[in-house]
């Protein structure tokens, strides 16, 4: 749990950190959309500018989005999509003729390696 986090200098823009306690967990950034005297909107959700807790939802916590945390989930996100791309392609056997003998010893000693590890 979180220390609240005092947002009365939010500005609309800002990037706020949300961890989503589902299963699996998993962590968002979230763009403030607009701001008023004591609440603050992002695309989906309000929170109390006083301590970043979300409205309707005492177990949701929001803290300012620092460059690591931007960083980390943009790679994280990145990573997501790519793991689905290749995981599309290589689910069509049509896609791998494709591929020339290069690629294709390539992507083999990549699986090596990580059958190695």
């Amino acid at each position: 749990m979180w220390a609240n986090e005092n947002f009365e200098d939010i500005k609309v823009g800002d990037k706020i950190y949300f961890y989503v306690g589902n299963y699996p967990p998993r962590k968002e950034l979230l763009t403030v959309t607009s701001v008023s005297k004591a609440q603050f909107k992002t695309d989906y959700y309000t929170w109390r500018k006083s301590d970043g807790k979300m409205m309707g939802n005492d177990y949701s916590h929001a803290r300012h989005a620092t460059e690591k945390d931007i960083k980390e989930i943009e790679e994280a996100n990145k990573r997501s999509k790519m793991k689905s791309a290749i995981m599309q392609f290589c689910d069509k056997p049509a896609n791998l003729e494709k591929l020339s003998t290069e690629d294709m010893c390539t992507i083999h000693s990549i699986i090596e390696k990580c059958k190695a590890q």
